[in-house]
């Protein structure tokens, strides 16, 4: 993983040695920890609504933290990425389908000190 791009807890659970049981949890609650810390974080909002979907079923809360997640920094692609993805499993397509160009406009290429 480039060093310029910050996981989210989710995905850090994910690569880890973790099952998804095992992990979801774990990462639902720091993010619940880091989101008393600071409320403005994406990377959080975005790992809680991964956890409230994946973990818990739970459709409404995880589309509230997605949209805090993109509300906190809409350059945030991963939170894009997921959101579309969540609004495809729940059968919102046109929305799902609209969200590929806001993704685009949210990539940003990493820092020319960091490319190989």
């Amino acid at each position: 993983m480039p060093a310029w791009r910050t996981p989210t807890l989710s995905e850090m659970a994910t690569i880890s040695e973790l099952t998804g049981r095992e992990g979801r949890p774990k990462a639902k609650a720091a993010a619940m920890k880091v989101l008393t810390l600071d409320n403005s974080l994406a990377e959080a909002h975005t790992t809680l609504a991964d956890s409230c979907l994946y973990f818990d079923w739970d459709f409404v809360k995880s589309d509230q933290e997605f949209r805090r997640a993109i509300a906190a920094n809409s350059n945030y692609p991963t939170a894009h990425r997921w959101y579309a993805e969540f609004l495809y499993s729940v059968g919102r397509y046109d929305e799902a389908i609209a969200k590929p160009s806001v993704l685009r406009n949210s990539i940003r290429s990493p820092p020319s000190s960091v490319r190989p």
